[in-house]
């Protein structure tokens, strides 16, 4: 890797380089780049999302509810008394992006970090004074907002349809093994359920999906483009519940 960095004019500061070990029985082994050795670290920031050696994503999940909470206080600030048009604007507007970027990746497993994030909408939805004395259910029917839960739920989805339709400019499709479909009713991309024996891997993107998206309709798994495909998606997840 070092000589292919330099070959294409793209030296690496070795200083900014980690060795991050992921697994109980992974061997304590010093890992260099042009004889310089690598420091080992319990976790790092990869492109937004902070990775920890059991993959829990629980201080990224912090990390982003402290920057979302940071934001939502200077919205507040800013906007003393908005209508539910403005609240819900300022909402998907500004905190979505922060508490969903790469959700796909990290969404939490522990009760404890899906109930922190769901905090900083359950927060935010109090800033309209009409809305103050509502229970979070009622505020969100107000507001037409899906739970976060269901929103990252929505995302997994989407991100399941785009791999499997090819829909990126690389394949992905080998995360997932499709089931044995000349026996099963119903579209031809259902999912093989996989035996896990962790938290985390049922928690993986494949056995998120697994259940719903193996029950979705055909025109929906085989709709044309991505965008037809959230519009089906959104009727069959938000209003039929």
């Amino acid at each position: 890797m070092y000589t292919w960095t330099h070959v294409w004019l793209m030296p690496l500061n070795l200083q900014k380089c980690f060795v991050l070990r992921l697994g109980r029985n992974n061997p304590n082994i010093a890992y260099t780049l042009n004889n310089y050795v690598l420091e080992s670290v319990q976790q790092i920031n990869d492109l937004g999302v902070i990775l920890d050696k059991k993959l829990s994503f629980s201080e990224h999940t912090v990390h982003i509810v402290k920057e979302a909470n940071v934001r939502s206080y200077l919205l507040q600030k800013t906007f003393t008394n908005p209508d539910k048009v403005l609240l819900k604007t300022l909402f998907v507007s500004y905190i979505c992006p922060i508490v969903e970027y790469a959700s796909v990746i990290w969404s939490p497993a522990l009760v404890k970090d899906k109930q922190l994030i769901e905090k900083v909408q359950r927060r935010f939805s109090k800033y309209g004074q009409s809305l103050k004395n509502k229970s979070y259910e009622d505020r969100l029917s107000t507001l037409k907002l899906p739970t976060l839960e269901k929103r990252r739920f929505f995302n997994d989805l989407v991100c399941t349809y785009n791999i499997l339709s090819n829909k990126f400019s690389f394949s992905l499709a080998d995360i997932f093994v499709l089931s044995d479909i000349s026996r099963l009713r119903g579209h031809s991309l259902k999912l093989y359920h996989e035996n896990y024996k962790t938290k985390w891997r049922q928690n993986f993107l494949t056995n998120r999906v697994f259940q719903v998206w193996n029950r979705l309709a055909v025109e929906i798994v085989e709709a044309t483009t991505t965008a037809s495909f959230k519009n089906k998606l959104g009727i069959y997840l938000y209003q039929s519940s």
